[in-house]
């Protein structure tokens, strides 16, 4: 089932499961999602914007400090897809007709329904940008780029245990939809969902594989009573580990990342657990999901906004050069607030793991070893100040790309946004707006066409890619301030270079040097 995964591009996507310790049945059906093709044998779920998140929300870290935020949102889509029209088997034909779900095929599949019949009860309605619902006690708007997961968690969901949760899964969907549109059902459906996934999880996730890494990670940082560790102490761990699981600089620095990320999740839990001790409430009482969505989407649960860029409207626009901007953004999006907390360890996982990579894949496919003393002494590594260099070249870019959105927004609209505009004299509005216009001309790439600025999706495109270069271009940003603090300590970013080199030129002659390339 894994190697169907594979064939659709998302060979990585299980990392999320197996890191939790997932077993052959979550995989397996997970892999039913990922690896289904339409009838012409495309992937019927797009790899990045629906099968990788998916697999973050079954290992419990895809839905904000609630994990389970997701099915509060599939709720609100299920009554507004069954309120949508008139046919017979409406929430089937949108959930498991659809032969390639996305932005559009949801748009048009709705827009279809109501077509027939327009909407069989008050409260809602159709936007540009997806649906609006309206509550006694405010309203929820979801997505027509948001559907297409939800559309995959439907079926997953539907699938649990082999389809042994189907017959309950469909009573409380029925229940749903036939009840009044208040926040009583609502709770009480997405409660319901949230209480079976946690015991799917519980059933399938075991977490053996973090609980041996956190044990060696706890045991080797604990002192006084706390757990705390810095850039040194991953590089102190490495040392000392590497010989056994933790061969690898980078595999160590992701088990610190993860440890860190449990350790908070654990504290979020601590005090849940406490809060239902106090109240008397059982492990599976009842979860306000309603209540808790919006702190669940502002949570610090950070997650990488680049996939934004592959969803529809955005994806119509070449807004990064994969290989030249997109590429070298991935980890630092990946890893977000803890690049920045730990600067110096990050950036070794960078440049000496990309050295111990290329090391590990020359031996594995047995090449010729005339490189290998050259990147065992680590001579071919990125120095400190260079790849410090490159990501500020890299903010400028961003900067640009920024300006061309903007100007992509503000045409055909006599809407200006609030910021960065707002609070300019004129003058400096005629500037800005000048810059912005020459920016979006410079740009040669796909989408980027004065002709096409009249299609409202388009710009629509544009809005999205324009806050996703906000966000980037401020973790970017910040990222090189940080090493703009190592560069001026006292050893600075070369010293720190020429230090760190020898450490791992020595570790990798070690490792690979006089054991004739064991791996």
């Amino acid at each position: 089932m894994l190697g169907g995964a594979e064939r659709t591009g998302v060979s990585e996507v299980p990392h999320w499961l197996l890191a939790g310790g997932a077993d052959g049945r979550i995989l397996a059906e997970f892999a039913l999602i990922a690896s289904a093709n339409d009838a012409s044998g495309v992937p019927r779920y797009a790899p990045r914007s629906v099968c990788e998140p998916l697999a973050r929300y079954l290992a419990g870290r895809g839905g904000g400090a609630n994990p389970d935020t997701p099915l509060y949102e599939l709720c609100h889509l299920l009554r507004a897809v069954d309120a949508a029209g008139r046919g017979r088997d409406r929430i089937s034909l949108f959930f498991l007709g659809q032969e390639r779900p996305s932005a559009n095929s949801c748009r048009q599949t709705l827009q279809a329904a109501l077509h027939n019949g327009g909407w069989s009860r008050p409260g809602f309605a159709a936007t540009d940008a997806g649906i609006e619902i309206a509550y006694d006690d405010g309203s929820f708007s979801i997505r027509y780029g948001r559907m297409p997961f939800l559309v995959a968690l439907y079926e997953f969901v539907l699938g649990l245990d082999d389809f042994a949760y189907a017959a309950e899964f469909s009573s409380i969907v029925e229940e749903l939809v036939a009840a009044p549109a208040e926040s009583a059902s609502l709770r009480k459906a997405s409660s319901a969902l949230a209480a079976r996934m946690r015991r799917y999880r519980r059933d399938h996730l075991s977490h053996v594989r973090h609980e041996a890494t956190f044990d060696a990670i706890l045991g080797f940082i604990r002192g006084d009573g706390q757990a705390a560790f810095d850039d040194e102490t991953i590089l102190a761990f490495w040392r000392a580990h590497n010989e056994g699981d933790f061969r690898l600089y980078a595999t160590a620095f992701d088990a610190f990342v993860n440890f860190a990320s449990a350790m908070a999740a654990n504290g979020l839990a601590s005090a849940s657990e406490r809060a239902q001790s106090l109240s008397g409430a059982g492990e599976d009482a009842d979860l306000d999901l309603l209540n808790s969505a919006p702190d669940a989407f502002d949570s610090d649960d950070w997650q990488s906004p680049l996939p934004l860029l592959d969803q529809e409207p955005a994806c119509r626009i070449r807004v990064l050069i994969q290989s030249s901007e997109r590429r070298p953004l991935e980890p630092l999006m990946q890893f977000g607030p803890h690049a920045l907390r730990l600067p110096l360890a990050f950036l070794r996982r960078e440049v000496f793991g990309a050295v111990q990579s290329a090391i590990t894949t020359d031996l594995q496919v047995r090449r010729e070893s005339g490189r290998l003393p050259e990147r065992l002494d680590c001579r071919d590594a990125e120095a400190y100040d260079d790849r410090r260099q490159r990501l500020a070249e890299l903010t400028e870019k961003l900067h640009r790309l920024q300006l061309a959105c903007l100007h992509a927004m503000l045409s055909g609209s006599d809407d200006v946004p609030g910021e960065p505009l707002s609070d300019l004299a004129a003058e400096q509005r005629v500037e800005l707006l000048a810059d912005c216009a020459r920016a979006f001309r410079m740009m040669t790439r796909k989408g980027f066409e004065e002709d096409a600025l009249a299609d409202e999706a388009h710009r629509d495109g544009f809005r999205i890619a324009g806050d996703v270069l906000r966000r980037t271009g401020q973790q970017v940003a910040a990222y090189v301030s940080a090493l703009n603090r190592l560069a001026g300590g006292k050893a600075g970013l070369a010293g720190l270079f020429a230090a760190d080199r020898e450490t791992f030129a020595a570790e990798f002659r070690k490792l690979y040097g006089a054991n004739d390339g064991a791996l």
